[in-house]
This record gives C-alpha cells, sequence and structure tokens, in this order.
C-alpha cells in the first residue's frame, strides 16, 4: 500500500525508487501508450499510462527494440550491466544527416564530445 504518494511519484521520477536498483541493464523506451507489453519475462515501470516504459532486461537492443517494433518510439539504454556499444537507438539516414550538420553548425572543429553519443559523429 502507498502510504504518501507524492514520495512515491518523486522516486520514480528521480529513478530512486527500488526498482532503479540492482545491476541488470536499464532500458528507457518511449512508444505509445496502447504498445503491447515486450516481453512477459523482463521486469517492466510504466509510466504515463504506459507511454514511458522501464525495463529491467540483458537483452540486446535488437531484441528488445526490433525494427518497425517501436514505431513513433525509441529506446536508449539507461544503464548498462557491462559493456555495450551503442546506448541510443540508431538514427534514420535522414536524421542521422540532419544531426551531422547541426553538429559541424555548432562544432566546424569537430572536437567537442567526439563519439559520444553517436560513433558516427
Amino acid at each position: 500500500m502507498i502510504t504518501d504518494a507524492a514520495d512515491f511519484w518523486q522516486s520514480i521520477t528521480n529513478q530512486t525508487h527500488a526498482f532503479f536498483h540492482g545491476k541488470q541493464a536499464l532500458w528507457r523506451l518511449s512508444l505509445a501508450s496502447n504498445t503491447a507489453p515486450l516481453s512477459p519475462i523482463d521486469e517492466t515501470l510504466y509510466e504515463w499510462g504506459g507511454a514511458l516504459r522501464w525495463v529491467k532486461s540483458d537483452a540486446s537492443r535488437e531484441s528488445l527494440c526490433p525494427d518497425g517494433r517501436l514505431e513513433n518510439g525509441h529506446c536508449s539504454l539507461f544503464r548498462t550491466a557491462g559493456e555495450r556499444d551503442k546506448v541510443f537507438q540508431p538514427m534514420p539516414p535522414a536524421l542521422l544527416q540532419l544531426h551531422r550538420r547541426l553538429k559541424h553548425a555548432f562544432d566546424p572543429q569537430g572536437i567537442f564530445n567526439i563519439g559520444r553519443m553517436y560513433p558516427e559523429f
């Protein structure tokens, strides 16, 4: 039973709730609220009526968020349980090109945060 709803929701907002503790990889999924559960075996916390989901899973990005599965949504690796190559969901080619142009406009010398979010820039 929840005795103080404000404290409960604050712990969810700040990722201090017991759900966020542990060593397992933690994924943040933003998707349509009516999307069916992705996997019955993964521990999932639902926010925003199901539009924001926190999933504890050691599954790969490809098995958790296959192409087309998160239509109009995305998934990000919030906490890793080990070494992983990509934290953010790969961008479609047109969006990647736009990001490259923006980065070049703000950082023409290419010296800031090289490869931090995406290895492409």
